[in-house]
């Protein structure tokens, strides 16, 4: 990924949103889904898990609290990222400052390979291993 564009509808707060900063910027309305949700999903494996109702419940209530968080993380990022209304966002964080139409990022995170330096010095010499 070497660069992002954005073309929300909305300004965006952060380009490039990680987990903590979804995390820190959820809502009350967020919080009400995720556990309805998860109390939803509980009650559903609690209503069709007749030999064993109780461990249907807690699987179920488990997918549903994993469903919740996905669902929740993905507004929350697209809100950060102005693809959904933000202005509670933006009032909080503030605006991103873009430096024309499109926002280009490196990653720096060391698992992606733009950001590692590499680690032979050269080309390798590939008849060694015929």
């Amino acid at each position: 990924m070497s660069g992002v564009t954005f073309r929300g509808k909305f300004p965006p707060v952060k380009p490039d949103p990680t987990v903590d900063d979804c995390l820190r910027a959820l809502r009350f309305s967020d919080y009400a889904q995720w556990i309805g949700v998860s109390v939803g999903g509980w009650g559903y494996g609690l209503v069709i898990g007749k030999p064993a109702r109780f461990h249907m419940a807690g699987l179920c209530g488990a997918l549903g609290f994993t469903f919740g968080s996905m669902v929740v993380i993905q507004n929350t990022r697209g809100r950060l990222m102005g693809f959904r209304e933000n202005t509670r966002e933006i009032k909080m964080y503030g605006e991103f400052e873009t430096a024309g139409p499109a926002v280009l990022t490196k990653p720096m995170d060391r698992r992606f390979p733009e950001a590692v330096k590499p680690i032979s010095k050269g080309e390798l010499n590939w008849s060694k291993f015929n």
